[in-house]
């Protein structure tokens, strides 16, 4: 999986220009047994697995595989050969560690119940992403439970955070235009200072957080609802 995510780290595409990575991962899946592979989208890659202990629940496992318009300035032996794309969100460790997932229970077919989908969603930093793309193509049909890897960091190395429920915040965008009109400093009366407007948004939209918001119910930190959310559970990993 180290090797899986250097690979990927060094080869970041922007959000629906994934082709060489959808081609790596469909290529790694390909290497593994009993999978059926397909691609719901040009850019996404979709692995079934179907147990042969029984019927059971269809569970998906879902990563995302996009870039961020950055560019890297570390200088590590895997760091970005594409300048102005990186990997700062993590998702090449999100690939990786559900192809690792993937290896590991597609060698375990004979104890497995259901059916287990591995979805390699593209275009998850672009609204609305490649998300609705994959429910189009099908891929949720029948599935009974997703769960959603992702990476983050206040959470100690070793352990697992899970969750029922919605648990990061997704991000949006809107454009907000302000309309005003300049003049001379000797007659300040006669403008409409749209700087001075847009001041004053921004601070009166921090108030929404900061004055609106139930503390116990942030919306601004996704780590302060690992803290205070009932269910969520935390658990070390276990070391062989």
């Amino acid at each position: 999986m180290i090797a899986w995510r250097r690979h990927l780290h060094q080869h970041p595409e922007l959000a629906f220009q994934e082709h060489r990575t959808a081609a790596f991962v469909e290529a790694r899946l390909r290497e593994m047994p009993n999978l059926t592979v397909t691609r719901p989208t040009a850019t996404s890659v979709l692995a079934v697995l179907l147990g042969k202990a029984g019927p059971g629940r269809t569970v998906l496992l879902r990563a995302d595989m996009d870039a961020l318009p950055i560019h890297e300035e570390n200088t590590f032996e895997f760091a970005s050969q594409s300048p102005g794309v990186m990997h700062a969100c993590g998702h090449d460790g999100h690939t990786a560690m559900l192809l690792g997932a993937a290896q590991a229970l597609s060698a375990d077919q004979e104890h497995l119940h259901g059916e287990v989908r591995f979805i390699f969603q593209h275009a998850e930093e672009l609204f609305p992403g490649g998300a609705q793309q994959v429910v189009d193509a099908g891929v949720m049909d029948g599935v009974d439970v997703v769960v959603g890897t992702h990476l983050l960091s206040p959470i100690p190395t070793g352990t697992i955070v899970l969750r029922d429920g919605p648990l990061l915040a997704a991000s949006d965008r809107f454009e907000l235009t302000l309309q005003g009109k300049g003049g001379h400093g000797a007659s300040p009366h006669e403008t409409v200072d749209p700087v001075v407007i847009a001041a004053q948004v921004i601070l009166a939209f921090q108030t929404i957080i900061s004055r609106q918001r139930d503390p116990l119910n942030p919306a601004c930190s996704p780590w302060h609802r690992f803290t205070v959310a009932r269910r969520t559970t935390s658990f070390p990993i276990p070391s062989r």
